[in-house]
């Protein structure tokens, strides 16, 4: 059985998913992988020790071959981001009753050349999530709205953790599709159970719309929530719109010609 450098959980294409995988394994040490690479073949592998809830062995987390899952595997993630063989179902999606996954706009209202600010926020007092241990998801943005190569994520040190502690993040900017692409995993292979702020993007409006007003929504999209045992954890996903403007007003008054 073979290793494809950055399909961390072996479901044939790397994307956030994958990112997820290696916050699960994270520390784990194992068989190094003979003339490893992060090229994007299949490489031969001995397997570890341990293995996913899905029966995948841990060898393929070891994205890099060196024979330790840590922050270097995610650099193969990020060099063969999008290649794939033959793709699997996604994860069954959250109901109405089950927590949310909400982006909340600062300001309903944003003007072109103005920069606008989602908030991405999981749960609520009321609907606390449970037992969750990762999460990836999609944005997209628009670019006849949007500047996509400006697009800035900020994870928030939050319920699930803090980066650089007991929890890495990362992100993925997709010019040609506008989709921006978030990973957000534990790595001390504890659950966390709560609610809250996860994460902030800074995005810029165009200096100049295809209208004077524009009511849009940006959706998430491709998400998948893990419990540290690799169980799907169910989300309801809400947005709300935004309405992007051309000028601060719609009317202009004409200055009477002097006498």
């Amino acid at each position: 059985p073979c290793v494809w450098p950055g399909d961390a959980n072996n479901d044939k294409v790397v994307n956030m998913k994958d990112f997820l995988y290696v916050g699960v394994a994270f520390g784990t040490v194992g068989h190094p992988r003979p003339s490893a690479s992060i090229k994007w073949t299949g490489q031969p592998s001995t397997d570890w020790d341990s293995v996913f809830s899905s029966g995948v062995n841990y060898k393929h987390s070891d994205c890099n071959g060196d024979s330790i899952v840590n922050y270097k595997d995610t650099l193969a993630i990020s060099a063969n981001y999008g290649l794939s063989h033959p793709k699997t179902a996604a994860f069954k999606q959250g109901s109405p009753t089950d927590p949310g996954l909400t982006l909340k706009y600062l300001k309903d209202t944003v003007y072109a050349g103005d920069t606008l600010v989602a908030q991405v926020i999981i749960g609520s007092s009321a609907k606390p999530v449970t037992d969750m241990y990762g999460i990836a998801f999609s944005l997209s943005l628009n670019p006849a709205y949007y500047e996509v190569s400006k697009a800035v994520m900020t994870v928030n040190s939050s319920f699930i953790g803090s980066t650089g502690t007991n929890m890495m993040a990362m992100n993925r900017n997709n010019l040609s599709s506008g989709d921006f692409d978030i990973g957000i995993s534990k790595i001390d292979h504890l659950n966390v159970s709560g609610y809250g702020t996860i994460a902030t993007l800074h995005v810029p409006v165009v200096a100049t719309l295809p209208q004077n007003i524009v009511k849009t929504s940006l959706s998430i999209s491709g998400n998948t929530q893990i419990a540290y045992n690799q169980k799907n954890v169910p989300l309801y996903l809400t947005s709300d719109s935004v309405v992007l403007k051309q000028t601060k007003t719609g009317i202009n008054y004409a200055v009477p010609a002097a006498s």
